[in-house]
């Protein structure tokens, strides 16, 4: 392995126009295995971003992304930062990996001169309006023609469009309060007061913290496409625009250490990114995620699966023309490949109708969004206008293991992969659900029905405390399914073992469609908040196994259960 050092192209710490011009110097001199160790201290990248033309899975799409650090076509390369802190002025990807294979990125933390959300504190509160404390030093913004428009740095206005309710004493999501936050007008009270006029059924409490969004999911802190062999390790990412780190149509990846976490040190109190964490679209091979943290997401913290596509016409025996329909998902060149194994899927009651080899994949002319598919062989008779396909080509397995979900919006660790997952050793303290198995071809078009998945020695703390999309249970299966064919299974030999519950007035389990299901051997304290509630909630599920759970009885408080999990050597 070769060793470079960057500050010999000229790349040290500082503040600087051409970071990234110098880096793509660097890059472009790079033979394989090579290291390349930054020297640790602040690169404030003042400008310069690289720009390319990639299509992004659940996000707005642009006509160009920016890039601060772009690698396209590298092979067997480390970027070794040494403890070295990134800092950027406009929205952009910091790490974009193109077509590349073997990179490991380590030992960095990145984050936002001026945050791309805010956070602001209530001083007074009732059904009609909430006055908030916005500092205008950390979030500059302005108030104009009703709205509350927050001040990006070289980028145009971005006007308020939601707030989550951060409890002040314990910096979590307040209960009840997640996705209550009304549309509202605004108006200045006086300097750095800002009053929120509209209707709240859950007015927020003095003294809490508001996360105040803006601006639109475009650029991920990290966007890998059509990469194999990603390893990411010791990273915090203070902030981000959109998703933190994107992975879509990648092979083999492994995270380790990778913290997603507030900036405490700049005065943030609760927020650190603008979406969910990590997020794998249409992946393959193996994912591993270990002694990770997820603090302050508005969106979930991990989320894995892949895309389904509604089925247009039948141009013959063997070919189909179909669409992508979920606006935040398409223009894929790569959706199949020759030989990838396809499924045909019955939009309302995805049913699998069978399954069949891709030979050619295009899209049509002058669309990013419709497609014409070819397969080896007849696709099947049943198959109509309206239904669906998914690549099972493309889809992962899943370990996930000795990481932290930490109040975030929204749900914990979503999956929707028939390849095997492993999930375990884990704290789960999530507002939402803190485990999601949905899978629809309808509203989302995230595809991918579980066929193998273990839920084992995990701790769970008071979850599912707000009501969101599809948070039926603390453990929540739940297909989105129109009408449902009678004994069909959706989601199959799903086991849930030896897992502490801190349990509260939501269901532990809920269950629908699910075949072979098992719930043993798991231990269910009480917390603070618990009221009398069936422990499980299962629907048109076959034969599920529930036994031997212990129900102790014993109150348990959260920084117990913190201690126990930090205690446990992971």
């Amino acid at each position: 392995m070769n060793i470079i050092y960057a500050a010999d192209f000229g790349i040290v710490p500082g503040h600087h126009t051409d970071y990234p011009a110098r880096i793509a110097a660097l890059v472009r001199s790079l033979a394989p295995r090579t290291t390349v160790k930054f020297a640790p201290g602040l690169y404030d990248f003042l400008g310069g971003a690289q720009t390319v033309h990639r299509r992004v899975s659940n996000s707005e799409q642009a006509a160009q992304l920016k890039a601060a650090v772009l690698l396209q076509n590298c092979r067997d390369i480390t970027l070794d930062w040494q403890g070295a802190v990134l800092l950027f002025h406009e929205d952009l990807s910091p790490f974009m990996l193109l077509e590349c294979r073997n990179i490991s990125i380590e030992n960095l933390s990145f984050d936002w001169a001026v945050p791309l959300s805010a956070e602001g504190t209530v001083v007074h509160s009732n059904h009609e309006f909430v006055d908030v404390m916005i500092d205008s030093a950390l979030y500059p913004y302005t108030v104009r023609n009703g709205k509350l428009l927050f001040l990006r740095e070289n980028e145009k206005p971005a006007a308020l469009f939601a707030a989550l309710e951060f409890d002040a004493s314990t910096l979590q999501v307040r209960a009840g309060a997640g996705d209550t936050f009304p549309r509202v007008s605004a108006s200045l009270q006086s300097a750095g007061l800002v009053r929120l006029t509209g209707d709240f059924k859950v007015p927020p409490l003095v003294g809490n913290v508001l996360v105040l969004r803006h601006g639109a999911r475009i650029h991920p802190g990290l966007l890998a496409d059509n990469c194999t062999h990603i390893q990411l390790s010791h990273i915090h990412v203070r902030n981000t625009g959109g998703l933190g780190m994107l992975f879509q149509f990648c092979e083999h990846i492994d995270i380790c250490r990778v913290v997603f976490a507030p900036a405490l040190d700049s005065g943030r109190k609760v927020l650190s990114g603008h979406d969910d964490g990590l997020h794998f679209s249409n992946c393959r091979g193996k994912i591993r995620v270990e002694n990770c943290e997820f603090r302050g997401l508005m969106d979930d913290p991990i989320n894995v699966h892949g895309t389904s596509v509604r089925v247009l016409e039948k141009l013959s025996d063997t070919v189909l023309r179909c669409a992508f329909i979920h606006p935040q998902s398409y223009g894929f060149s790569n959706w199949a490949r020759s030989s990838d194994e396809i499924a045909f899927l019955e939009h309302k009651t995805l049913a699998e109708l069978g399954t069949a080899k891709a030979v050619s994949y295009q899209f049509c002319e002058n669309s990013e969004k419709e497609f014409t598919i070819e397969f080896s062989g007849p696709v099947p008779s049943a198959l109509c206008p309206g239904d669906a396909l998914e690549n099972l080509s493309n889809t992962p397995s899943l370990v996930c293991r000795y990481n932290h979900f930490g109040s975030c919006r929204a749900r914990g660790l979503l999956v929707s992969t028939p390849k095997p997952v492993l999930i375990e050793h884990n704290l789960f303290e999530s507002s939402g659900s803190a485990i999601l198995l949905a899978g629809d071809a309808n509203e989302w078009y995230e595809s991918g029905a579980c066929h193998d998945v273990t839920i084992r020695n995990n701790t769970f703390a008071n979850c599912c405390t707000s009501e969101y999309q599809f948070c039926y249970g603390v453990i929540s299966i739940a297909p989105e399914i129109p009408y449902r064919s009678q004994n069909q299974k959706f989601h199959t030999n799903i086991k849930i073992t030896g897992n502490t519950f801190l349990a509260n007035d939501r269901a532990l389990l809920y269950a629908h469609c699910c075949g072979n299901l098992v719930f043993r051997g798991n231990v269910v304290f009480l917390s603070s908040r618990f009221y009398s509630t069936p422990f499980t909630n299962i629907r048109d599920c076959s034969c599920p196994v529930i036994e031997r759970n212990e129900f102790t009885g014993t109150v348990l408080s959260l920084e117990k259960v913190r201690a126990m999990f930090n205690s446990s050597g992971r």
